[in-house]
C-alpha cells in the first residue's frame, strides 16, 4: 500500500513500513519501521533504532508498553497465534530479532522478556587470555565471535 502526505510516501508491506520523500535525491527509504499486528488486530509491535519495541493501542493510537532488552536496532517484530501455555490462555507471544544476533520471546501483556536466544558463534567460550602471536585486531575478531579473555 503506498500513501502519500505531503512531501513524503509511505510504502507499506505486509511487515515493514518505509518512509520516502521525492524531493531528496537517494532513492532509497529514509527509514523503515518493523511491525506487527496482534492476532485480534488491538494491538500494534513497532521496532526501532532505539533498541526498543514499543506496543501500541490501535483504537486510540497509544503508546501501552515500551519494551526494552535488546542492545541494538530491532529488525523485525512478529505475534504468534494465541498461545494456550502462558496463564490467561489469551494472548500472543510476541517475538523480535535484532541485530544484537538475539531473538526474544516476550509477553505482551507484561512486557516481560520470556526467553532470549542467540546462535552460538564460532568461537564462543574461547579463552584467548594469554595467546600469543595474535593482533590486536585478531583478538578483536575473535572476541566478535565469542571468544573471551579472561
Amino acid at each position: 500500500m503506498l500513501l502519500c502526505r505531503g512531501d513524503f510516501y509511505f510504502l507499506r508491506t505486509h511487515s515493514l513500513i518505509a518512509l520516502f520523500s521525492p524531493l531528496l535525491p537517494q532513492r532509497f527509504p529514509l527509514f523503515l519501521v518493523p511491525f506487527a499486528f496482534s492476532p485480534n488486530g488491538r494491538f500494534l509491535a513497532s521496532g526501532s533504532d532505539d533498541q526498543t519495541i514499543r506496543l501500541w493501542d490501535v483504537r486510540d493510537d497509544t503508546c501501552q508498553k515500551v519494551l526494552q532488552g535488546h542492545t541494538s536496532r530491532v529488525c523485525s517484530v512478529h505475534f504468534s497465534p494465541i498461545d494456550f501455555s502462558l496463564p490467561s490462555a489469551s494472548d500472543a507471544l510476541l517475538v523480535s530479532s535484532s541485530q544484537d544476533e538475539t531473538i526474544k520471546l516476550w509477553n505482551p501483556t507484561t512486557g516481560e522478556c520470556l526467553k532470549t536466544l542467540r546462535a552460538k558463534r564460532l568461537y564462543e567460550g574461547m579463552n584467548i587470555q594469554g595467546a600469543t602471536g595474535l593482533t590486536v585486531a585478531q583478538k578483536s575478531t575473535l572476541k566478535a565471535l565469542g571468544a573471551i579473555e579472561h
